[in-house]
């Protein structure tokens, strides 16, 4: 079955490129697809893969096919990249050379062009994605540069997470953390920090106001940051990452926030159950 995927893919190739342009540059590469509905940090995950393909001296191109939708923000957070997408022909081209059940992110490593890679185990302790992504103030709009300038007047600002949407509710491995584990994790950076000050971040900041403010103890300063809708949420992670510490939930946000996070002795805190492909272990977990 590989030589005959092999002959057919020369056998289109042929046909697509002119003969004179074959030479010039790469017609096979590695294509890594970026599925529909993945967000920033698996995002990010795929782009640090290719580009650690590419230190391999292989070619990189990636399969968005949803490059438009607002839900696709790589480039928005981070538009200094060197992203290079495949045409639709390309695609269809590598579409011949699937790789599927990769195990690891050293698995997906050994793929070689023409291989198309269509699903992977996202994240990984391998990936140092702090030498991959720097968020520039520039992508930041008026309202959010403001919030920006208050958390770096702060002695101790601290970002904390809460991810609902899609992870509301328990999804196999998924664990929703409780109210009472934001109220717990505030009171210990509390403990640590005396003059911590906390920021709210959450695709639904209105459930962050009515059910885990109110319970907050008295002496914890916070706000809540619900300016950005979804189509936002890249700005939600700058801001995250400014805070000098963060406190997670079930989402990756909040642990990317903290891996982004340039404070020489940040903390991380989070739940004692929590997703299985972490890629950094907290300091603290309640």
């Amino acid at each position: 079955m590989k030589w005959f995927n092999k002959v057919l893919y020369m056998a289109i190739l042929n046909v697509t490129m002119p003969s004179n342009a074959m030479f010039k540059e790469p017609t096979e590469f590695v294509v890594i697809k970026i599925p529909d509905g993945v967000g920033l940090c698996d995002q990010m995950y795929f782009y640090a893969l290719g580009t650690s393909i590419e230190k391999k001296g292989y070619p990189v191109k990636y399969h968005v096919p949803c490059c438009e939708s607002e839900r696709f923000q790589l480039l928005k957070a981070f538009p200094y990249l060197n992203f290079k997408m495949v045409t639709t022909t390309e695609a269809n081209r590598h579409r011949c050379f699937v790789v599927s059940h990769l195990e690891n992110y050293e698995t997906c490593l050994n793929c070689r062009p023409p291989s198309y890679i269509r699903k992977t185990c996202c994240h990984d302790r391998l990936i140092d994605y702090s030498k991959y992504f720097s968020f520039k103030e520039n992508i930041l709009d008026d309202v959010n540069l403001k919030i920006l300038q208050k958390i770096r007047s702060l002695i101790c600002p601290i970002g904390v997470h809460v991810r609902r949407g899609d992870m509301a509710s328990p999804q196999g491995y998924i664990f929703v953390p409780p109210v009472d584990y934001f109220v717990k994790a505030t009171r210990k950076a509390k403990e640590l920090f005396p003059d911590a000050y906390f920021f709210f971040f959450s695709d639904e900041p209105n459930y962050v106001k009515q059910n885990i403010l109110l319970q907050l103890d008295a002496n914890i300063k916070y706000e809540a940051v619900d300016v950005n809708d979804f189509s936002k949420g890249y700005m939600d992670m700058f801001l995250m990452s400014e805070c000098k510490h963060q406190i997670r939930s079930q989402g990756s946000m909040g642990e990317m926030s903290y891996i982004l996070n340039k404070y020489s002795q940040k903390k991380l805190i989070a739940p004692k159950k929590c997703r299985k492909d972490v890629t950094v272990t907290p300091d603290f977990e309640i």
